[in-house]
């Protein structure tokens, strides 16, 4: 599906046009940014047929999608933007292959960008009250795909908590393929994020023809807005890790107890099966046998033992 605007920077007019209202546009002067979502191969070549490109850029937006593409060519600079966000728990993405040139835009991705949604939807509100160049639309660009990074990490956060409340509840050995998960989805969105904000220093510091010097201040604190992001996606990283070893603490703690209650027991049945064995054994003249209250005195020999040694290990802090 193609989406095509119609920008006049000089009397501030903005509207939606047809495939076919674009050669007359662009010989009026104006500028053009085409939207292809989920673009087919037929509309592919109609608009490098419309915006000509070359070959070595056409090939590059056609090839494999990768965060943190910029390159500049001749005749226009070619970068891609991604977008993240937790879908049932996974890492979901989606790319945007974006072409800036003297006379247009054009941006291709082959899922829904939440992000470009945001844009057009705001677009008509904010052209009137801020566009000065074509910069305006990279800044339109950055600052919704900002927006949704700041959600994604909200959600990510969020699931950082859940794990957390089920760490201090009844769990079983899934928590930690969770947890792993969980770790991992955060490393693959620390590098998106690394990759937009390397991104938007390129378009701040980078000189070009195709950005203003107006736009680049605001694409500059873009770029340390997502290192704020990236700080804050390493706070929630570190809690992950500390809630996991706390909990691996508590169960280690929960396990020693255990073995302690275990070593316990045997401290105090070891004197007594000593005493079975002695007594139990199969020889014919055994000198205790024959008194009249050896059982009773075995049983008292018995208590005095057991009652010893639970005062020497309440006295030793082991009970």
């Amino acid at each position: 599906m193609l989406t095509i605007a119609e920008f006049d920077f000089q009397q501030r007019q903005y509207r939606e046009i047809t495939a076919g209202e674009v050669a007359a546009s662009r010989q009026a002067g104006r500028f053009c940014w085409v939207d292809a979502a989920v673009p087919t191969e037929e509309e592919v070549i109609v608009l490098f047929e419309t915006f000509p490109v070359n070959a070595d850029l056409r090939a590059e937006i056609l090839g494999t999608e990768h965060e943190g593409c910029f390159d500049v060519y001749e005749d226009a600079l070619h970068f891609s933007m991604t977008e993240a966000f937790l879908t049932d728990g996974r890492l979901s993405t989606a790319h945007v292959e974006t072409v800036m040139a003297a006379s247009f835009l054009l941006t291709f991705h082959r899922r829904e960008a939440l992000f470009i949604r945001r844009v057009r939807g705001t677009l008509h509100e904010d052209f009137a009250a801020f566009a000065r160049s074509p910069g305006f639309l990279l800044y339109e660009l950055g600052d919704h795909l900002i927006s949704q990074h700041r959600r994604s990490l909200q959600d990510i956060s969020d699931a950082v908590e859940d794990v957390q409340q089920r760490l201090f509840g009844r769990v079983d050995d899934g928590i930690f393929k969770d947890v792993a998960a969980l770790a991992s989805t955060l490393g693959d969105y620390r590098r998106i994020l690394l990759a937009a904000r390397e991104l938007m220093h390129q378009l701040a510091t980078r000189r070009s023809p195709y950005i203003s010097d107006t736009t680049r201040p605001f694409l500059a604190r873009m770029a340390v807005t997502l290192e704020r992001l990236d700080g804050d996606l390493n706070s929630e990283r570190q809690l992950l890790n500390e809630t996991l070893n706390l909990y691996l603490g508590m169960v280690g703690h929960r396990t020693n107890k255990v073995v302690n209650r275990l070593t316990v027991i045997n401290i105090i049945f070891l004197p007594l099966m000593f005493l079975c064995g002695v007594y139990g054994m199969n020889f014919t003249h055994l000198p205790e046998t024959q008194w009249t209250y050896g059982y009773l005195f075995f049983w008292g020999l018995v208590a005095a033992i057991v009652t010893g040694l639970l005062l020497l290990l309440r006295k030793l802090r082991w009970l």
